[in-house]
């Protein structure tokens, strides 16, 4: 018999936690259960668990501890994980329904350590987005492609031996803290399967730690980020990959946080972490793939023509 337990970290949600709960209450899993952290929040989350765990004690644990961020409570739920596979649900978000009783049932049949499925991005004004877990253009989803899938923790499930025997845990007051650990299960096993179906359903909201409507030191911490999912990577037979990854997180994806505020020394500053690691990336056969406008923008970038960056951002509509 499979089973499973989520792992629910929370923290000042009251407003949203009812539906995540609802939403792991539809899930058709005979061996299941719901641990959920309270992260020392300090609105009315704490009632709507007691509650819940009242309703529900097969299902749903509560452990209580004082504030400590998204790592430390993930890493918390993993202590009382006793089940065979894990996975991990933010507070805000939701699955569909009998979402992970599908993707279980799928990776009995392939045998799979690690179930990878979709996304919906949700947003305040109603819109949804469904943004492929796999970016198009690498093709088919196997183990190298996986390291370049959308690393978020939330739309995986996880054979839980692979937490228990590599001993690793999310980064502790970590921002970017899934891109510090989770690119690197692919090394761990090539048992990987993707359910291309999207279950997670995805808040964007403000007020959220990644809310791009405001600007934090600590956008700064995807270096620290990068830098630990090198040490994990670097040296296993997936050097391309790993140096695509740094370099779609360092210099795209980082340059459009920081140009949306006019924080041009930290383009720098991220583009010389990358260069310190990989001196050569321009020449990675994953980066020779994008699209022209794609190299043209890292290459404005790269060399230093950090405004006319700006201004290609904004003319495509990326800020």
């Amino acid at each position: 018999m499979t089973s499973l337990c989520v792992i629910v970290p929370i923290y000042n949600v009251e407003p949203y936690l009812e539906e995540c709960l609802d939403s792991l209450l539809h899930q058709e899993i005979d061996d299941y259960e719901v641990i959920l952290v309270n992260d020392g929040s300090t609105d009315g989350s704490q009632r709507i668990i007691d509650r819940y765990v009242a309703a529900y004690p097969r299902i749903f644990r509560a452990v209580w501890q004082e504030n400590q961020g998204l790592s430390a409570a993930r890493n918390t739920g993993l202590t009382y994980c006793t089940k065979e596979f894990v996975a991990f649900l933010d507070s805000d978000d939701f699955i569909s329904e009998n979402g992970y009783s599908a993707v279980l049932s799928a990776m009995q049949k392939d045998n799979a350590d690690i179930g990878v499925f979709e996304s919906v991005w949700r947003y305040p004004d109603g819109r949804q987005e469904h943004r492929p877990t796999l970016p198009p253009f690498l093709g088919e989803f196997n183990v190298r492609t996986s390291i370049l899938s959308h690393c978020s923790a939330n739309n995986r499930i996880f054979r839980t031996s692979l937490w228990r025997e590599s001993g690793w845990q999310f980064p502790v007051g970590l921002w970017y803290e899934d891109l510090a650990i989770i690119p690197a299960f692919s090394t761990l096993t090539d048992r990987i399967f993707l359910y291309p179906f999207p279950l997670h359903q995805y808040r964007q909201r403000e007020g959220s730690i990644m809310s791009r409507g405001k600007y934090s030191p600590r956008c700064m911490e995807i270096i620290p980020a990068c830098q630990n999912v090198y040490s994990l990577l670097h040296g296993k037979g997936f050097e391309a990959e790993l140096e695509y990854l740094l370099t779609f997180q360092l210099c795209y994806y980082a340059s459009f946080r920081f140009l949306a505020f006019q924080k041009y020394e930290e383009i720098r500053t991220c583009l010389a972490a990358l260069a310190a690691l990989y001196p050569h990336w321009e020449q990675n056969g994953y980066y020779k793939e994008r699209p022209f406008l794609f190299r043209f923008y890292c290459r404005l970038l790269r060399r230093g023509h950090v405004r006319l960056a700006s201004l290609l951002a904004k003319c495509r509509g990326k800020n």
